[in-house]
């Protein structure tokens, strides 16, 4: 027969978790690109692309957490033992959602620091972060 209706449920989540992963990827290129730019109007270019960028990966997770709380539902009629199995795979992608998040979070934090410290820098004539630095870190490569 067919599988549980929970279980599209929970492959929905897991789409939308790998949807998240790859934005986040794009999301890192964007803000390496930033800091890489000199010209006003592309530095305005990218940050507008990581505004859009990090809406879509905030709709992403309000979406991954609806369908979450769906998965919650007992009135699906399963039995004891895929009620059990559908709690453990809620569990297990609540927490992979959750690691994302605080992921999510921190590169976005990091992102308005480093953002506000290069703004600083400017003020001062000096950039903080040349590309040299970026592609070299350390001297001796």
């Amino acid at each position: 027969g067919l599988p549980p209706a929970w279980v599209d449920i929970s492959d929905y989540v897991a789409a939308d978790i790998e949807r998240i992963r790859k934005k986040m990827a794009e999301l890192s290129e964007i803000h390496a690109k930033v800091f890489l730019t000199t010209s006003f109007d592309d530095v305005n270019s990218d940050e507008h692309a990581v505004e859009i960028v990090t809406q879509e990966i905030s709709r992403l997770f309000r979406k991954g957490e609806q369908k979450l709380k769906k998965l919650s539902d007992n009135s699906m009629g399963d039995s004891e033992t895929d009620a059990k199995i559908r709690k453990n795979v809620q569990v297990s992608l609540a927490s992979e959602l959750q690691q994302l998040s605080f992921a999510f979070r921190k590169k976005q934090k990091d992102y308005l620091n480093n953002l506000q410290n290069q703004r600083e820098g400017d003020k001062s004539g000096a950039l903080p972060v040349t590309f040299e630095e970026v592609v070299y870190p350390f001297p001796w490569t």
